[in-house]
């Protein structure tokens, strides 16, 4: 357990995901999760020319579990970059689900964010209220919701949809037009930053910022508390 590796002295490497609720974790290797989502916002920013358009467009969001601390760092950038056109009315929520909880997908299932959007749609857009951008935080819950949306929206525009992880699946449906972008991460540079911390840590070194690493890296000690 991390308890019985503390008392031993083991370094604990907490790789892409941080585990909580633990004083014993030495390192943590992910990426800058909260850019993957501004990214996301930013995307449709620029689509729909969000500076300079009057609108208004419907958005709805679909988070990631809440189980994944990943999932909340996700949403929580694509909604900032997003929040000043929310708050100026130029981005509206017909649904009125604004928060990580309202829109969460339990384990990412793409079955429960598919039955959660066939929901959001049956219940405010059925009476062809248009759905302009429909913003999921990976590519797992982003199938869901192109399937909904292929199978029960009534519009007849195609939303944005947004995804992230580049699955074989969705980048055949960005090719087939029923989702619009995909964020890719390349593990093989988080694998390779992970390896380089535990060689450091095997040669008695500590780890910061003078460690040459394999990839490009930032070191952060400020951010999180565990």
């Amino acid at each position: 357990t991390l308890a019985e590796a503390k008392e031993a002295g083991i370094p604990v490497i907490a790789y892409d995901r941080l585990i909580m609720n633990t004083d014993a974790i030495s390192y943590y290797v992910s990426f800058d999760n909260y850019t993957v989502g501004t990214l996301q916002g930013t995307f449709v920013k620029d689509a729909l020319d969000l500076d300079n358009a009057e609108g208004p467009f419907n958005i709805e969001f679909t988070a990631g579990d809440p189980a994944d601390t990943n999932a909340g760092y996700f949403c929580s950038g694509a909604f900032d970059t997003l929040k000043p056109f929310i708050d100026a009315g130029t981005l509206q929520i017909p649904s009125g689900k604004t928060t990580f909880e309202q829109v969460a997908t339990p384990q990412w299932s793409t079955d429960t964010a598919l039955e959660n959007f066939q929901n959001t749609l049956a219940s405010y857009y059925g009476d062809g209220t248009v759905l302009d951008i429909a913003l999921c935080s990976n590519d797992s819950t982003a199938a869901g919701v192109a399937q909904a949306i292929v199978s029960d929206y009534a519009g007849d525009n195609q939303p944005i949809v947004t995804g992230q992880d580049g699955d074989i699946a969705n980048l055949r449906n960005i090719v087939d037009g029923v989702q619009t972008m995909t964020v890719y991460k390349n593990v093989s540079d988080e694998a390779g930053v992970t390896l380089d911390v535990a060689k450091a840590i095997l040669e008695g070194k500590t780890p910061d910022g003078s460690l040459k690493l394999s990839a490009e890296a930032a070191y952060d000690t400020e951010s999180y508390n565990n």
